[in-house]
């Protein structure tokens, strides 16, 4: 699979300067927080898939990533509540 390069020191400023943690990060982009150490100490290299998440997630505010999952939160419910619903005899 391609694979896309930041050096270990531009990946901990990113996050660092996006005020996440480790563990945040990991979460954000669906990998272990050991595996976001690696990316900051070792130089192990994202896929393309990952690169897009932490570049997406480390340039965007704490506050609009807060607002958007809130948007989709409640695109969800409000679509959920169109759905009509069984009746239990």
């Amino acid at each position: 699979m391609f694979k896309k390069f930041l050096t270990p020191e531009l990946v901990k400023q990113m996050r660092i300067n996006a005020g996440l943690s480790r563990e945040e990060v990991a979460e954000l982009i669906d990998v272990s927080p050991q595996t976001i150490a690696n990316y900051e100490t070792k130089g192990v290299k994202m896929d393309i898939f990952q690169l897009e998440k932490f570049i997406m997630i480390t340039t965007t505010s704490k506050e609009d990533r807060e607002k958007k999952q809130q948007l989709l939160q409640d695109f969800g419910n409000n679509l959920m509540s169109l759905i009509p619903k069984k009746k239990i005899n």
